[in-house]
């Protein structure tokens, strides 16, 4: 990356790296057409795409929200503009992370009534196969509703998608979290405190998992503290699980609500 892109990109998406920042709101607004990204490496998109589906034939070129700006404000708003296009392109810039484009996603975070926090293990037929963190998908077409992203919305769907557990029935945290990744992914957070113990919720995501034919997680996994939080796991998942448990007080209080 030259000097000149490397300044264009630094103003594009001027964020905090690898510090966790509270959020007072998020305005992410799409643009019209294709990510300069997506027109400038159109061929190799494609090559790219042919290689992983061979790789992994499950895998879907769904229609992905490709962020082109990014920034957080002293006010604590994050803005970003986005297009609508492949994910094979996104996955031909997470093989290569150039300037140009970054990767916004959201973690629903659930704390159980024991004071654990319920992650995943991705199964063998996803990208990330093996590899653990909270439940979750990356921003699509399914999430944009009037020209901007419903985090909200992406967090409650992906996380009923993969584990079957319904959010609502817990109590979601006022506040949102960012961290931002010095390799261009990002992450935003929010917790749920659940009403259910880590051996019930364990449990319930495993019966889930068996209902379906080709389910995208492997099991159900129960943080305890950092420790529990494999070593190979995305760079967002440590810092994060670190400063939970560094500040969970309050957050596991007993709350109703139904099983899950």
């Amino acid at each position: 990356m030259t000097d000149r892109n490397d300044n264009d990109h630094r103003a594009k998406f001027d964020l905090p790296r690898e510090t966790i920042v509270p959020l007072e709101r998020i305005e992410l607004r799409q643009i019209e057409g294709s990510h300069p990204y997506e027109l400038r490496h159109r061929v190799g998109i494609e090559a790219e795409w042919k290689r992983r589906k061979a790789a992994t034939p499950s895998l879907f070129d769904g229609r992905f929200c490709l962020m082109e700006r990014l920034a957080l404000s002293a006010d604590g708003v994050l803005r970003g503009a986005f297009h609508i296009g492949r994910y094979a392109t996104f996955l031909h810039w997470l093989a290569r992370r150039e300037e140009g484009i970054e990767h916004l996603f959201a973690h629903a975070v659930p704390v159980l009534s024991d004071g654990t926090l319920l992650a995943v293990r991705m199964g063998e037929a996803t990208l990330n196969a093996g590899r653990v963190y909270f439940a979750a998908g990356s921003f699509d077409a399914d999430d944009v509703h009037d020209g901007a992203i419903d985090v909200q919305g992406n967090m409650l769907r992906e996380v009923a998608e993969e584990t079957g557990i319904d959010l609502k029935r817990g109590k979601r945290e006022p506040a949102l979290w960012f961290w931002g990744g010095t390799d261009g992914a990002s992450c935003l957070f929010q917790r749920f405190a659940m009403p259910f113990s880590s051996n019930e919720m364990e449990a319930f995501v495993q019966d889930h998992i068996a209902t379906q034919t080709q389910p995208e997680l492997a099991s159900a996994v129960v943080l305890r503290s950092l420790d529990d939080l494999p070593t190979n796991a995305p760079a967002h998942m440590a810092p994060f699980v670190r400063f939970h448990f560094e500040q969970a007080a309050g957050l596991g209080d007993e709350i109703d609500g139904e099983r899950p």
